[in-house]
């Protein structure tokens, strides 16, 4: 019902022949409209594309909808131009695509970008060590002074800098401290765990003056924080191994639907 008291006032307003591009694949809005109308009747998108005779597939479909249903028809306009964004953005989508698991496309939805190959390029480029175009180097990391900071802060810094998969340039700029600091802190925490951030160099109580038992609590718990490192650098590798099968496997796939259009 909603959908047509839409289609309208598209009419109405002379917006009738606007259109929305999926992946090379244009739909009137109207017709995008209507086949919402038909899946909130309860048929499903497959069912409405056969009905509509649409060229697009039950994903893309649901895909509009759910882009329709977060911004409305704006969602479903065409961009004017081509959109800008600053690298923080691109970050904080690369992180919750790492951290939280949230799927490309859902990322795209969710922040209203355009195509889910934008969130998948970033990643890619990201992930091959390459800098976004918008990316504005801070040689100031590089001569600042270095700043006191506590142990709480060390630890944030650290492992923001592990969990974020970020690089030491950015994390520096981030809590304005210098790239050797965070260079530093990183390293002896992979070394020391936490009490590697500590004051004094991370060394503690002299080993000369610990009892044995002091010396064998001090090796299990550097043991248990090194592990602890590994555990959350692996699991950023496994995530990282997981984004390239998942762009190979799409290059097969795009490989092997352009050699059965040729014959």
């Amino acid at each position: 019902m909603i959908c047509s008291l839409l289609r309208k006032h598209l009419n109405s307003e002379n917006l009738a022949g606007s259109f929305t591009m999926t992946r090379n694949i244009k739909i009137d809005i109207n017709t995008l409209l209507e086949a919402f109308d038909l899946y909130e009747q309860g048929y499903s998108f497959l069912n409405v594309i056969k009905m509509l005779s649409l060229n697009t597939n039950h994903r893309l479909l649901s895909e509009k909808y759910q882009r329709y249903k977060l911004y409305g028809v704006n969602g479903l306009l065409p961009k004017t131009k081509n959109n800008s964004y600053p690298s923080s953005f691109k970050l904080q989508i690369i992180n919750e695509y790492f951290e939280k698991g949230i799927s490309p496309v859902q990322l795209a939805i969710k922040y209203n970008i355009p195509s889910d190959r934008t969130v998948r390029n970033w990643i890619k480029r990201y992930t091959m060590g390459k800098e976004n175009k918008t990316y504005s180097p801070k040689p100031e990391v590089y001569t600042m002074k270095a700043r006191k900071t506590n142990l709480e802060e060390r630890i944030e810094i650290v492992k923001d800098y592990i969990e974020s998969n970020s690089d030491y340039k950015t994390i520096a700029d981030k809590y304005s401290v210098t790239y050797g600091q965070v260079y530093n802190w990183v390293k002896k925490y992979k070394n020391h765990g936490n009490a590697g951030l500590e004051d004094g160099r991370g060394k503690g109580k002299p080993q000369a003056i610990m009892t044995e038992d002091e010396i064998k609590d001090a090796e299990i718990k550097a043991l248990k924080e090194r592990n602890k490192y590994l555990e959350m650098e692996n699991e950023v590798l496994k995530k990282r191994r997981e984004f390239e099968r998942e762009m190979m496997n799409q290059k097969v796939n795009k490989s092997r639907h352009t050699k059965r259009s040729k014959r």
